[in-house]
């Protein structure tokens, strides 16, 4: 992306690559100045079902498995408050370190994170079980709370 923003497009509800629901995640950093129409514009230009903006992390807990992320989702046609589509592709990848650039998949006796995701609706709590390497497919599961108001 010619801005600098780092970017990721996975696949979210399916046990192999290129297929399920595709989903973009921009991961914006401190000095991304992006205003709802540009962020429009890009879900536009990515032409996916939905196109999640993730901000820096608000706060990280001692025990690092909570981690507080705000989130802005686009269609290609508006901004919506919420979708479980996009809400557990972003906790997923968080969860598995992809948004730090590294994919920290955890061994078979892997850990559920605890990710609390800001979303315009409310905030919304998602238990994720990264996965584990299985026959060269990544399994992994999300579990989420509706959004609950601020």
């Amino acid at each position: 992306m010619s801005d600098g923003i780092a970017y990721k497009v996975v696949d979210v509800f399916t046990k192999r690559r290129f297929a399920g629901n595709p989903l973009a995640i921009l991961f914006l950093n401190h000095e991304s100045h992006f205003n709802s129409r540009r962020m429009l514009q890009i879900a536009k230009e990515f032409n996916l079902e939905e196109t999640a903006f993730v901000y820096p992390p608000s706060k990280y807990c001692n025990d690092d498995s909570i981690i507080s992320e705000k989130l802005r989702i686009f269609t290609p046609d508006s901004e919506v408050p919420f979708a479980r589509h996009s809400s557990v592709g972003v906790a997923t990848v968080i969860a598995r370190g992809m948004d730090q650039g590294v994919d920290c998949m955890p061994s078979k006796d892997s850990v559920v994170k605890k990710i609390v995701l800001i979303e315009n609706a409310g905030i919304v709590h998602c238990d994720v079980n990264a996965g584990s390497h299985l026959d060269g497919n990544v399994l992994g599961f999300a579990s989420i709370e509706p959004p609950q108001e601020f």
